[in-house]
């Protein structure tokens, strides 16, 4: 069986139907030194998405290392409200914000309350929180439809349980309030 001629000229380029070879060879009678494109190919574009997995999980692992802001953290806010059957309105909501802007000129701020009183019917609102069962404060707010007050009774941490209570009340020396509703959940962060 004799063999096909190899002998090319340098810089020949070979279709082979499946890849391109490209002739390396500087002197005739040599054989061809050459690489099947597709296959180099491939090779390249596993090396770069190594790559960029190699600098994805080391930026990932960075910002882990170096521990991330409060408002990067996992987002606990919650909130409960209470109803006046009377006046068919939401009566106030208790808000649990986990970070945000909270008082005004105090700039951004981690766990805080809103006690909001949200219905015309002449009564304020009282709020109750309880953190790992214990009372962290009370706080009423009787400044009438569409006020809130911002209140900070206890900071939350990660894994706490924190009950809030909202009811009616009718005045600030109205201690135990009516129509109260609690919510209970466990902060992820703190």
């Amino acid at each position: 069986m004799t063999r096909p001629d190899t002998r090319v000229v340098f810089g020949t380029d070979i279709d082979c139907g499946m890849c391109a070879i490209t002739i390396n060879t500087l002197t005739t009678g040599h054989r061809i030194a050459g690489r099947h494109n597709h296959f180099w190919r491939q090779h390249m574009q596993v090396q770069r998405l190594a790559l960029k997995l190699s600098m994805a999980f080391a930026v990932t692992a960075a910002l882990v290392a170096t521990g991330s802001p409060a408002s990067a953290a996992v987002n606990d806010d919650d909130n409960v409200t209470t109803w006046d059957y009377n006046k068919m309105c939401q009566a106030g909501r208790l808000d649990f914000v986990d970070y945000g802007e909270g008082a005004p000129g105090g700039g951004m701020n981690d766990d805080y309350f809103v006690v909001r009183d949200t219905c015309a019917n002449g009564d304020g609102v009282l709020a109750r929180v309880y953190v790992n069962g214990v009372l962290a404060g009370t706080r009423y707010n009787g400044g009438g439809n569409g006020s809130s007050i911002i209140w900070d009774p206890a900071q939350v941490y990660a894994n706490d349980v924190v009950e809030m209570r909202i009811c009616g009340a009718m005045g600030p020396n109205d201690t135990s309030g009516y129509s109260c509703v609690p919510k209970v959940f466990r902060s992820v962060d703190g």
